[in-house]
């Protein structure tokens, strides 16, 4: 579009005027009066001027350059490529905004179209470049450009087209009709028999080369099968009826063959290309009936005409030979031979006897020691099966030399009917004969003083203390070379030579003589003292040894000759603390106050305590137990000391002439965990407990005597001292051993005998027997089965005060000390792994570490007799046993159900337990603490029950639930006692 704008120029007239008054001129002389010309200085410059681009208003129309005739063109470039469009222009002296000075662009809404842009993609059809052409073409106007086509001449040929039949490259992919839309199927026809196969197929536009448009052949890999071939003989389906070797032209005739024989009958005949079963090619056969009868057959005796000739059994080839046996030996005579199929009268089958008159004659028979020729073999006698075998016996000892064995009916001369001797000239060499330690093979087994009946049995004495271990043995007739050998036996430890059965058995935890007990005496030296004392022993002071003598025996004197000073006695092996005892006769003469014997149990520890108590202290200032036999006054009395504090005076029965200083004594001590009991010529004189606390010895302590005096008036003699661990003699005989037995010098007093030393069968039963025991606590002997009864007498504390007393005290336990301790109970984990017994220094501690809801029993059979009377006192704390429960019941004589003691429950309220574990409940409630069925903890509750189940008490039992690791049960003591 062209944009003009058109002036009319008027001419004016150039020459001056007036006009009213005023007068106009024209300096310039274009023509135009100054009041129309706007610049009569310029003839260029008057109305009706041509504009142009100058910068002025040529035609005074008060608009500058305005339609110019000298303005150029410029044409519109919308999408600022630098190029214009040219139907879009403008007429101006310079160019507008979006215009340019050039009409070249052929697209100004695209700035991809101009010229000199680039053209590279053959399939475009857009001309970027306004040259007005592409390359782009499309000559076949088939949608796709020549440059991605094969042909683009064709219009049916482009790629992505389908192929089909028609000699082209229809999809342009360099292949003419491969796998066109409209290709047709074609069959194989490997076999080229003019038959394809339907099974193996291809798509052509026509047939390749072996390939055919039908598919009937059955098998295209055999020629000679097809639909309409000829039938044969050849395993095949030749002619495609589903049938092979039917009606076969080829098939040859079978014949029956019943028998097997291989000949078929002629009359049962068959046509097919093999042989059906029981059908031969070969007829022939006489009788289909049996294999034995045949063309070819051999004729035998079995009454059957074998080779079809018509005849049966003549001149069978199996005929036997049948021979006379006049001796009826079953052997007949060979000289007497006749064929025939069947034995003639009095003919047998064997001939070969070589005397057919005599039945123990005939080859083959036995030989035997008779003088005839049994066996026919010419010889008469000659190996004979009862016939002997001797071999030569040049010795006469029995046996003969092996390799000279004869077999005969009689001994030839030397000869023995047994071989195996091994020296034919030494009569005491032959098998039996027992081997001896004499360098000798005996027994002829090769081998010389092997296992001899008189061989020693030697064992290995590795510590060299003579006595030998029964791990390594050897039996031989001399002591092994290599190494150390004895022939005793019975040494228990042959790694020490201190422990033999030679040596005597000291107070160490040890079988030092190897007997089979430990500690069960520690006597070191011969009794009495006859011979020099051993190491073990210490005296000390003014004691002295006074060996044996032709009229009297050894002694040990504690005060010296001048009878003024003191001395003591030590057994330095250290012994047990918690158990002991002591026993030695003693003399003291003479003297006033001052004067005595004391025996002493000191701790092993302070070694000085021995050299001051040898110096004649006595019972002064000792640190341990003390026992004085005084001879302070007429009383008799014994003192007893443990610590620093005295104790108790304890008097026993004065026997008539056994005042001091007249004759001898006997004492025997029993110390047992606190317990000490005293006997003065068989006699209890003390029986006291001695609480640990008040008696602080180490583990163990040395035991010794010491004497005291104040005067010369005193001497004191010691015999027959006897220290041990284990309280096992038994003076008497009666069977019965110190404590048990009260009085070990009279056979017809001991325990277990009746009217001695047993107060009765219980607790109850002494007190029923002696009115005189109420109130007198203490511990007593019972025998809870009778004289009769094979359990030995047992001591228990006998409660006679409470309630009437007579209680038979089970258990009486707390965390210091116990007369008797838990020691008598068992325990068993009931279920899962409850923890307890666990001792602290306050209590006995049951806990559960993990949270497993255990049960455990501990408990305790009673043998005692009892009226079914239990009483319990108790003190304990239950912390945190809300989901727990304990339980102490009785098992009463003829009822299985266990009977109440005591409860605490809290289990059943928690619903924690199962069903198993709920079955070890003792009882199914808990009534006597029904006030303490919660979920709070008590502490230290004390609580005493006494009951009465009203039948024998069997057995008491503790059971405890625990619930979880926060739950406990802490019991300070326990005393549990039936009446």
């Amino acid at each position: 579009m062209t944009l003009l704008r058109t002036s009319l120029l008027f001419a004016l007239a150039l020459s001056a005027c007036r006009k009213g008054e005023e007068t106009y001129v024209d300096l310039d002389g274009d023509g135009a009066l100054s009041d129309v010309d706007c610049d009569d200085t310029d003839a260029s410059v008057h109305p009706g001027a041509q504009e142009r681009c100058n910068g002025v208003d040529d035609d005074c129309d008060a608009e500058i350059d305005e339609d110019p005739v000298d303005a150029s063109t410029f044409y519109a470039d919308a999408d600022s490529d630098g190029y214009g469009d040219p139907d879009t222009s403008w007429a101006a002296c310079e160019a507008p905004v979006d215009f340019v000075d050039n009409a070249e662009d052929c697209d100004d809404a695209d700035p991809a179209f101009h010229p000199g842009a680039p053209e590279t993609d053959c399939a475009d059809p857009a001309d970027y470049n306004c040259d007005g052409s592409v390359g782009y073409a499309d000559a076949d106007a088939d949608g796709v450009p020549a440059c991605e086509e094969c042909d683009d001449a064709d219009a049916d040929r482009f790629p992505g087209n389908p192929e089909v039949c028609d000699g082209l490259d229809n999809n342009c992919d360099a292949l003419v009709d491969n796998e066109p839309a409209d290709a047709s199927t074609f069959y194989a026809d490997l076999d080229h028999d003019g038959h394809g196969d339907p099974d193996n197929t291809t798509l052509a536009c026509e047939a390749p080369q072996g390939w055919l448009s039908d598919a009937d052949d059955c098998d295209d890999l055999a020629a000679a099968v097809y639909p309409g071939a000829v039938e044969f003989c050849d395993g095949l389906d030749n002619d495609c009826d589903d049938t092979v070797d039917v009606n076969a032209v080829d098939a040859p005739t079978w014949y029956a063959d019943a028998d097997g024989d291989r000949y078929g009958d002629p009359l049962a005949d068959l046509v097919a290309c093999e042989a059906p079963q029981g059908y031969v090619e070969v007829a022939g056969d006489c009788d289909d009936s049996t294999a034995a009868a045949r063309p070819d057959g051999v004729e035998r005796c079995d009454g059957i005409d074998n080779d079809c000739d018509g005849t049966v059994d003549v001149g069978a080839l199996d005929a036997s030979r049948w021979y006379t046996d006049a001796d009826a030996d079953g052997h007949g005579d060979p000289l007497t031979a006749t064929l025939a199929c069947e034995a003639p009268e009095g003919g047998i089958a064997i001939g070969d006897d070589c005397d057919d008159t005599e039945a123990a004659r005939f080859p083959g028979n036995t030989e035997v020691c008779d003088t005839l020729d049994n066996d026919c073999d010419g010889l008469v006698d000659d190996n004979p099966v009862d016939a002997a075998v001797w071999f030569t016996d040049g010795d006469g000892d029995g046996y003969g030399l092996d390799g000279t064995a004869v077999r005969a009916c009689s001994a030839p001369p030397a000869s023995a009917a047994r071989g195996g001797d091994c020296d034919d000239g030494a009569a005491h060499r032959f098998p039996t004969n027992p081997e001896l330690c004499d360098g000798v093979d005996n027994n002829c087994d090769g081998a010389v003083d092997d296992d001899p009946t008189d061989a020693t049995t030697w064992y290995r004495d590795i510590d060299g203390d003579g006595y030998g271990g029964d791990v390594v043995v050897q039996v031989a007739c001399e002591v092994p070379a290599i190494g150390r050998w004895t022939s005793s036996l019975l040494d228990c430890d042959d790694l020490d030579a201190a422990l033999n059965p030679a040596v005597f058995d000291l107070c160490d935890g040890v079988d030092n003589n190897c007997d089979g007990v430990v500690d069960q005496t520690a006597a070191p030296v011969p009794q009495p003292f006859d011979l020099a004392l051993g190491g073990a022993w210490h005296l000390n002071g003014s004691a002295t040894q006074v060996l044996a003598t032709s009229s009297a025996g050894g002694y040990l004197q504690l005060t010296d000759d001048a009878l003024d000073t003191a001395g003591s006695l030590f057994f330095t092996q250290p012994v047990d603390s918690a158990r002991w005892y002591a026993s030695f006769s003693f003399e003291m003469s003479g003297g006033t106050e001052g004067e005595g014997l004391a025996f002493a149990a000191l701790d092993e520890h302070d070694p000085s305590l021995v050299g001051a108590l040898g110096g004649g202290l006595g019972c002064a200032d000792l640190d341990g137990l003390c026992v004085g036999f005084d001879t302070l006054d007429a009383d008799d009395h014994l003192e007893v000391q443990h610590g620093y504090l005295w104790g108790d005076y304890y008097a026993y029965e004065t026997r008539a002439g056994a005042l001091y200083g007249v004759g001898t004594r006997r004492a025997d001590l029993f110390w047992d965990a606190g317990h000490l009991q005293v006997f003065v010529d068989r006699s209890l004189a003390v029986d006291t407990w001695i609480p640990s606390a008040e008696f602080p010895l180490e583990r163990q302590v040395l035991l010794g005597l010491t004497a005291g005096t104040g005067a010369q008036s005193q001497l004191h003699l010691v015999d027959d001292l006897v220290l041990g661990c284990e309280y096992a003699e038994d003076t008497d005989g009666d069977g019965s051993v110190m404590p048990a037995d009260c009085d070990d010098s009279d056979p017809s007093v001991g325990a277990g005998i009746a009217g001695g030393c047993v107060d009765g069968l219980s607790c109850a039963d002494a007190l029923a027997r002696d009115g005189a025991l109420a109130g007198v606590d203490g511990r007593y002997t019972i025998d809870p089965d009778g004289d009769a009864g094979p359990e030995a007498p047992q001591e228990v504390w006998c409660d006679m005060t409470t309630d009437g007393g007579g209680w038979t005290v089970l258990l009486d336990w707390d965390f210091t000390q116990s007369y008797r301790g838990w020691e008598g109970f068992w325990s068993e984990t009931l279920f899962d792994n409850l923890d307890t017994e666990t001792y602290r220094s306050t209590d006995l501690y049951l806990h559960d570490a993990d949270c497993s809801w255990d049960v455990q029993a501990l408990r305790h059979p009673i043998t005692v007799p009892n009226g079914g009377e239990v009483r319990m006192v108790h003190t304990q704390d239950l912390n945190s046993f809300e989901q727990s429960a304990v339980w102490v019941v009785a098992e009463v004589e003829g009822d299985a159900t266990p009977q109440n003691v005591w409860c605490h429950n809290n289990r059943p309220e928690q619903g924690s337990y199962s069903s198993t574990e709920l079955a070890w409940e003792p009882l199914p409630t808990c009534p006597d603490l029904d006030e303490y069925v919660s979920n709070r903890s008590y502490s230290y509750r004390d609580d005493t029950k006494v009951r009465a189940l009203g039948a024998q008490v069997d057995a008491i039992g503790w059971y405890a639930f625990e619930g979880c690791s926060g739950d406990n049960h802490r019991v300070y003591d326990m005393s549990i006692a039936v009446r």
